[in-house]
């Protein structure tokens, strides 16, 4: 059942808490904060102390406690923002101002459509998110005070705190990953709106104690020595309980009774690497009954919070099901601190600067956003909400804001004219586009420049979709008019029904690359200056023999010559083919999926899996299901350096009496 903290209930007990766990500098300092708001109001001591206690158990740096410390005083107006920046620094009083304008995320599920000025705050509350993620961590951290505290609070009150919380701020801390937090508020709201469930489910858990910590112990046990047996050292294997939110799920979404509920607790087995986690994957596999239907590999095919674990339901000796998790020690920070992990606290060093991790994570809080407005039951003004402006970064990290549909060329033009004028392409997050695409929230753009200023005349076509904003078609039209151009320009348009086109034609574009690329020696590492990737349909590897093709806007694509997609390629557009050979320093690994059918057979995945160890190749994925005919099919992905090295691990695998057939795919 969910409770308070017993050390909360004074600013000395939790100061002494604290002592343990930071510096004595850090200490002086969250001491001077909780004076502080002991000078202004001794009522929420408490308060304030429960939601920095919050983040502290998820590791977060001293100036984030110390925001948490002075955030309910600041937000009632009792202390002010620059009597914060004064005695504890800029960073703390941003970050308090920063919270404060994201708290307009509790409104939004009263708001069945929002006005301009309301859309306003929503934008600020986003940028403040990319800004500094640790204010959606304090946003949540208060929210879970304010549901413990509401336990003495009347049953409407609960209710409606409950309802907000699940609609808004735990599908938050899923997005994010920050699952203590996620799993008490559902508790809390579970046993608001669900009090009767929540208290059969509470006094069930309770009877079955014993017996589960019996079983838990056995089970942990048994793993342990069985790791050990397989030569699988350092391993940590835990159990835990499920929280009472999730077991309640669990009986509605089986439709079943809580006496059908057996994987009510789960075992946990942490390890030094990838390659361990498939090893102890394979062991398990072969000493436990498996269900193929429960099993996810969450390693290969991470969640789109970055979660990464794989999780699989077995059967032991007395026919208990257990539900078992294997992950990397670094998984387990990640998985259990989510964001958090990339703040946690580290005396002397102080917190990350912007980088791209944040900005993955606004793409999920914006795509949460969405999800949210939908399901309170939005109105088309609310469903619009961001139809009108966009958000996208600077390699530096500067936020830019444009309409909606603005390309990379409205993008140099915003950052400076000259670097407008020359804009000869882009790339979004690492890859490039065409000019022609519209950019969204949340990309990283890299534009790429010539040394001259020579824009193009096409890109005053509005037909042709160079340009979305006022200001860089204005700026364009400026350059031509002083260069004495536009004149001829609009005389060619005035007399043609069609789009001008441009002096070169597509092909001779072609042309040009190809010629260029015949003048160097051809790698696949880099044709000359000319970006270069490796087909993703067929993932060649050195040795294989190859074709390049180039595409319209991420340059030449590497594929090799027995691949289906190139043959297609070839017969719509032979003009775009371009001779490549692998050149003499590739370096490096390459991912290749393997298919392996094979006699299913107790131990097969831990064979198969140690003889690829023995010849030193890494295993980066793998997934298995029995076939109708009792066969075994198996598909690996691996990380190989070059054919040679793929052909020996498929010989190898050849090799295995129980195997029937081993292909590329």
């Amino acid at each position: 059942m969910v409770s308070l903290p017993a050390f909360t209930q004074s600013a000395a007990a939790w100061l002494l808490n604290v002592q343990s766990l930071r510096s004595a500098d850090d200490i002086q300092t969250l001491t001077e904060a909780v004076q502080c708001i002991d000078s202004v109001s001794a009522e929420l001591s408490t308060h304030a102390i429960m939601i920095a206690d919050a983040l502290l158990k998820l590791n977060l740096d001293t100036e984030t406690v110390v925001a948490a410390l002075l955030y309910p005083v600041v937000k009632l107006d009792g202390l002010a923002l620059e009597a914060v920046s004064m005695q504890f620094g800029l960073g703390v009083s941003q970050l308090i101002h920063d919270t404060v304008q994201l708290q307009s995320l509790s409104r939004l599920q009263q708001l069945s459509g929002f006005s301009s000025h309301q859309q306003e705050n929503i934008r600020k509350m986003l940028i403040g998110m990319v800004t500094d993620i640790r204010t959606v961590l304090l946003v949540l951290a208060e929210r879970l005070v304010v549901l413990r505290e509401a336990k003495t609070a009347d049953v409407a009150s609960q209710k409606q705190l409950a309802k907000e919380t699940l609609n808004l701020h735990a599908p938050l801390a899923n997005r994010i990953g920050v699952w203590e937090i996620k799993w008490e508020m559902e508790d809390w709201c579970f046993r608001y709106l669900e009090p009767a469930a929540y208290l059969d489910i509470s006094r069930w858990l309770a009877t079955k104690r014993s017996d589960r910590e019996t079983a838990m112990r056995r089970i942990i046990t048994d793993v342990t020595n069985l790791l050990v047996k397989n030569n699988i050292h350092h391993a940590e294997v835990m159990g835990r309980v499920k929280h009472l939110y999730s077991v309640y799920q669990k009986t509605k979404r089986k439709n079943t009774s809580l006496d059908n509920i057996y994987d009510y607790s789960a075992l946990r087995i942490l390890v030094d690497d990838i390659e361990a986690c498939y090893t102890t994957l394979s062991v398990l596999q072969a000493a436990y009954f498996n269900l193929n239907d429960e099993f996810e590999d969450y390693i290969a095919q991470p969640k789109p919070n970055g979660y990464r674990s794989i999780h699989m339901i077995v059967k032991d000796e007395f026919n208990q099901l257990i539900e078992i998790q294997i992950r990397t020690r670094q998984m387990h920070q990640e998985a259990e601190l989510g964001a958090a992990s990339h703040w946690r606290y580290k005396e002397g060093v102080s917190a990350p600067s912007p980088d791209e991790h944040k900005i993955a994570l606004l793409r999920q809080i914006m795509a949460w956003q969405k999800e949210v407005a939908l399901d309170v039951g939005s109105t088309p003004s609310s469903t619009d909400l961001f139809a009108d402006r966009i958000y996208v970064f600077t390699p530096q990290g500067d936020l830019i804001d444009l309409p909606q549909g603005a390309t990379a060329i409205d993008f140099a033009y915003h950052i400076h004219s000259e670097v407008g004028h020359r804009c000869r392409g882009a790339k979004v997050n690492h890859k490039m586009i065409s000019l022609t695409t519209p950019l969204q929230t949340g990309q990283r753009v890299e534009i790429i420049t010539a040394k001259v200023a020579q824009p193009s005349l096409d890109w005053m076509n509005p037909q042709l979709g160079y340009v979305k904003t006022h200001r860089a078609r204005s700026v364009i039209q400026h350059w031509f008019r002083v260069q004495g151009l536009l004149k001829d320009r609009e005389t060619q348009e005035k007399t043609s029904a069609k789009p001008v086109v441009a002096p070169r034609s597509r092909f001779d574009i072609f042309t040009a690359i190809k010629n260029k690329a015949s003048q160097v020696a051809r790698q696949i590492t880099g044709v000359d200056s000319l970006l270069t990737k490796v087909g993703r349909c067929c993932k060649p590897l050195p040795g294989d023999a190859v074709m390049g093709y180039i595409t319209q806007s991420q340059g030449i694509s590497i594929h090799r010559l027995d691949c289906a997609n190139l043959k297609y390629l070839s017969d719509q557009h032979r003009e775009r083919l371009l001779e490549v050979n692998w050149g003499s320093h590739q370096g490096g690994n390459y991912a290749v999926d393997v298919l392996v059918l094979a006699k299913s057979g107790t131990h097969l995945l831990k064979e198969l899996t140690s003889v690829l160890t023995v010849e030193k190749i890494h295993i980066v994925g793998l997934t298995s299901h029995g076939l109708s005919s009792g066969e075994t099919e198996i598909k690996l992905v691996v990380l190989i350096a070059g054919i040679a090295e793929l052909k020996q691990a498929m010989k190898v695998l050849r090799q295995h009496p129980l195997v029937l057939e081993v292909k590329r795919l």
